[in-house]
Parts: C-alpha cells; structure tokens; sequence
C-alpha cells in the first residue's frame, strides 16, 4: 500500500470529524433559536407558552444527531483501519450526498418557479457543499480505501442497512 492512500485514510477521518463536530454546533444553535423563537412567541401572548427544553429540541433532530454522532467516532475506527469506520463514514456520506443534492436540486426549482433572486452564498456553499460529499464518497469508494480498512460485501451491506435506517429516521420521525 502506497503512503499516499494511508495520508488520505487521514484526511477522510479529519473531515469526518470536522463535518460530524459542525453538524452538531449546528443543531445545538437551531434547538436554541427555536427555544428562544417560541419563548418570544409565548410573551407576546401569540401562543401559549411551550415547555420545551434545548435538550428536547436537540433530540428532536434525531435523524442529523444519529449522523453527526457516527461521523465523530468513525475516524477512531478509521485510524485503526478497521471496517467499521468505513460503515459508519460511507452511509454517513452518502446521507450527506442525498441532503445536499435534494436541497441545491430544490432551491433551482424554487428560483425558477417563484422568480425570486438566488441567494448566490447559499448556492456557493451548497456547490462546495455538493464537490466535497462527492469527492469523500468517491475517495472511499477507490479499491485502495477499500483494501486498507478490510471492506468486504459484509460491509457493503451493512453500509446499505445503515443507510436505509438513516433515511427512514429522517424520512418518518
């Protein structure tokens, strides 16, 4: 095995974690804005007042939670070249794929339809977005990732159930 797939092992758990850590800092601060949002809406007598707290607001994105927290320990096991990090990180990835494919597929539809003007950030960070999830799913899919971690047909199935529990969390809670 050439040193430069084992330097890209590395910077796959890297990604992994910084994706996996912003995934989380980004739930934290929405179950905050929502709190803070419906403890606005109870004082202007707009709704009655709602006892939710972060931490039920947190959980409430169970699907998001489920991934940020798979993509923060499969580095461990990436490390450690074993298989299940590379479970863990392809069904993740492919998660991720399908979120930001959906969302940019979306928002041309909504520019075209309603005339309203792009947010042209949005559609910058959405396209880097796209590259990155792409770029990571085919680095993990090569043969020489596959060899280094032990994948087998074992794990693509497990990968693909993984997945198919992600989806359907996301998809009906």
């Amino acid at each position: 095995m050439q040193p430069i797939w084992k330097k890209i092992n590395l910077a796959i758990a890297i990604i992994n974690l910084i994706i996996g850590f912003g995934i989380s800092y980004f739930l934290v601060q929405l179950s905050i804005q929502l709190s803070n949002y419906s403890i606005e809406l109870a004082a202007k007598n707009e709704i009655s007042e709602i006892h939710s707290t972060y931490f039920y607001l947190f959980l409430h994105h169970q699907s998001q939670l489920l991934t940020s927290i798979l993509l923060i320990i499969s580095p461990i096991f990436i490390l450690k070249e074993k298989r299940l990090g590379w479970i863990f990180s392809y069904s993740c990835w492919v998660i991720l794929t399908l979120n930001i494919t959906k969302t940019i597929f979306f928002r041309i539809i909504e520019v075209t339809k309603s005339n309203i003007y792009p947010d042209y950030w949005l559609q910058i960070y959405g396209g880097i977005g796209f590259l990155l999830s792409w770029s990571v799913l085919v680095l993990l899919s090569t043969k020489p990732i596959r060899i280094l971690n032990k994948v087998n047909r074992k794990s693509w199935y497990l990968s693909l159930g993984l997945f198919l529990i992600l989806y359907l969390m996301k998809q009906f809670l």
